[in-house]
């Protein structure tokens, strides 16, 4: 199946990432830079769903029930898991990194205009996706799980009096057990229904897709012609369930623990940015001061730096909190006790952002147990008090630091002058400025 990190199918998506975090086994860099590059396909699917917001009516909501990261945890890093449950869940919104992974291939085998954001689907109500449904606030619900066995059987067997799932089989041998029905409240008179796709996995649980609807109060009079156009609707979404069960990305997304650079791309998106800015010669920097990018060893570009030099870059939002760093402070030239910080220049996006440049050395005086470096600064200020920075530092790992080596170091961060300027000018930047 082709997705978003074509053409690699995302089993190996998941090694990738894990790899980058772990260190064995390295991927390419054009693996890497396609991962990134999905990982921001991902969250612009995220922001698009924000920039409809209440303009849309009918809503799907990823849930997971099965291991998921919760939180990365302050003190070390690591990432924090929930038990593995063999129960059926409920459509829920999920957090961690999985559950935006999942949403992200959800949305998309869903097709025409499903959006995520945080683990949760919307469809535009004027895309062909929503046509067919009757006027007057439906609102749908897709979820994935993973399932036990005695779920799965409760409701394809059609206990309570519902009709047994049907049983296909797809070109490529697998087969899927599709079910849905709909009626209404006999109380209320409200439209529902669901439907649902499952799909039997090596470990004998089931990957289950699923959309359910609920509806307004009908009148009498309006019912039946809102049953048969809601179960015309979900013969129509049939070939999305069938898609998204047999994803074999939303069953790894919901069945592997993550590794902690993957946990990064998702859950910070201005990494996500610099990643992508810098190309395939960096990789996820999860052992930092803050999550980053660092330069591959061995890479074509730090062939270019002298030998023994590492370097690595940060970007983070300073928000105008009382006695924080003013930026104007930060631009003022300074020389002292080995460090070398220049004034600020401006160089001037393509379109047409001011964003403040800065060069730092630093070269360790006598008795001092650190090591030299060379630094380059973006700074963009945001008008709100608060501004973005982004570093990217070249730093000596031996003890033979010298001038000469430095300013070669100097030199080869200048090259990425204006990749970090643009990262800092990035309109993507979050949190992004404060309204007003």
């Amino acid at each position: 199946m082709t997705g978003p990190l074509a053409p690699h199918n995302d089993d190996g998506v998941v090694e990738l990432l894990r790899a980058a975090g772990h260190g064995g086994g390295d991927p390419s860099p054009a693996d890497v830079h396609r991962a990134v590059a999905a990982g921001r396909r991902i969250r612009r699917r995220r922001q698009t769903a924000q920039v409809l917001g209440s303009g849309l009516a009918i809503v799907a909501v990823l849930g997971v029930g099965i291991t998921t990261v919760s939180a990365l945890n302050d003190n070390d890093g690591t990432p924090v898991t929930t038990a593995d449950d063999p129960g059926p869940t409920q459509p829920g919104p999920a957090a961690g990194s999985n559950a935006a992974l999942a949403a992200g291939y959800l949305a998309e085998d869903l097709g025409d205009r499903w959006v995520n954001k945080d683990g949760t689907v919307r469809l535009d109500p004027t895309s062909k996706a929503a046509e067919g449904l009757p006027d007057g606030g439906y609102a749908a619900t897709a979820y994935a799980e993973i399932v036990s066995r005695s779920a799965f059987h409760q409701v394809c067997d059609g206990a309570g009096g519902k009709l047994p799932c049907e049983e296909m089989t797809t070109s490529d041998g697998a087969t899927l057990h599709l079910w849905n029905w709909a009626d209404h409240d006999l109380t209320t008179g409200e439209v529902r229904g669901e439907a649902a796709a499952y799909r039997a996995l090596d470990s004998g649980k089931y990957q289950l897709i699923g959309i359910k609807l609920d509806g307004p109060e009908i009148p009498a009079a309006q019912r039946d012609a809102h049953l048969n156009a809601v179960k015309s609707w979900y013969d129509a979404q049939e070939d999305g369930l069938r898609t998204a069960v047999t994803d074999t990305r939303i069953e790894n997304s919901l069945t592997i623990e993550p590794s902690l650079a993957e946990v990064v791309l998702a859950r910070n998106a201005n990494v996500t940015l610099l990643m992508e800015a810098l190309g395939a010669d960096f990789r996820v920097n999860v052992r930092g001061e803050r999550p980053g990018a660092i330069l591959r060893a061995g890479s074509p570009a730090a062939a270019d730096l002298p030998a023994g030099y590492e370097a690595a870059a940060e970007i983070w939002v300073k928000a105008p909190t009382e006695g924080a760093v003013k930026l104007e402070d930060l631009c003022t030239p300074l020389t002292e006790n080995g460090l070398r910080r220049s004034g600020c220049t401006v160089v001037t996006t393509a379109d047409g952002r001011t964003v403040q440049i800065q060069t730092r050395e630093w070269m360790p005086t006598a008795g001092s147990n650190t090591s030299a470096y060379s630094a380059l600064f973006a700074f963009l200020d945001r008008g709100d008090g608060s501004f973005v920075e982004v570093r990217m530092t070249a730093t000596d790992t031996t003890d033979r630091p010298s001038t000469a080596r430095q300013e070669a170091a100097a030199a080869w961060l200048a090259k990425y002058r204006d990749t970090l300027a643009g990262v800092a000018a990035d309109p993507e930047v979050e949190p992004g400025p404060a309204q007003g």
